[in-house]
């Protein structure tokens, strides 16, 4: 099985292109996987998240999307993973993390999560957005499919500070503002195997809303298998067959 928890959320209200956050993980599980899904706002065009490291170490983009309002006025989101391991010090309780955008910013936040049992690579993932500002509601469709003993991860944003964030399929864990936005993420941990998942996030105020979300399986299972099941095994055998030739079954 595996097990995700959100450990801090965090936020600037500078204008700049890179952020830095120090962030808390928690005690090292051993087979932690740190996620974080950074968000923001930009009047420069902004469409993506360049880069995201942790402590300095480059961490895989899993899932991003942006909005628009026009006249450079945008809202973006992403998930970022990182197996904690790969820390200069695996065993610290906090963490740096700079999110640079690819483009000026005039606001940023952002929620970590960490996985237990979990993967750093997603088994699905989903995004959507709406490149509108009518400040009325807006549901943002995230269904995706979800390995069994998996965790969901799911962020949103919306340049709308009075509203909120509501969810359906997952777990709500924050509904904040930042300056003019408005952040929320929601999560599963074991899951069950489903197919498309039926996921959503509604804010009551919408201005280029936009949502991320992404399943990973648990740690060593192959696609469609949960841990700990026979398929492990195979895995032996595997691990065999290299002193045999590297002959594949």
């Amino acid at each position: 099985m595996s097990t995700v928890s959100r450990t801090d959320s965090d936020s600037s209200t500078a204008n700049q292109t890179a952020y830095t956050f120090t962030t808390s993980i928690g005690a090292n599980g051993g087979t932690d996987i740190l996620y974080v899904a950074p968000a923001g706002r930009s009047v420069a065009d902004a469409t993506g998240i360049s880069s995201v490291t942790m402590d300095g170490v480059a961490a895989s983009s899993i899932v991003q999307r942006s909005a628009t309002e026009g006249g450079g006025v945008t809202c973006v989101i992403g998930l970022f993973a990182l197996a904690r391991s790969s820390l200069p010090d695996p065993s610290q309780t906090d963490m740096d993390v700079v999110v640079t955008f690819n483009a000026a910013m005039i606001r940023a936040a952002m929620d970590t999560f960490v996985g237990i049992g979990s993967q750093a690579t997603a088994h699905a993932t989903a995004n959507d957005g709406q490149d509108t500002c009518t400040s009325g509601s807006a549901t943002l469709d995230l269904d995706l499919n979800v390995p069994d003993q998996g965790i969901v991860i799911s962020a949103a944003t919306t340049a709308e500070p009075d509203a909120t964030w509501s969810w359906v399929g997952l777990t709500e864990q924050s509904d904040y503002a930042f300056e003019n936005n408005r952040y929320g993420s929601a999560m599963l941990s074991n899951g069950s195997a489903e197919t498309a998942r039926d996921i959503s996030a509604t804010t009551t105020q919408e201005c280029c809303p936009v949502a991320v979300a992404a399943s990973f399986a648990a740690a060593g299972a192959p696609e469609g298998q949960p841990a700990g099941k026979r398929w492990g095994g195979v895995q032996h055998m595997a691990s065999f067959n290299r002193y045999q030739g590297g002959r594949a079954w």
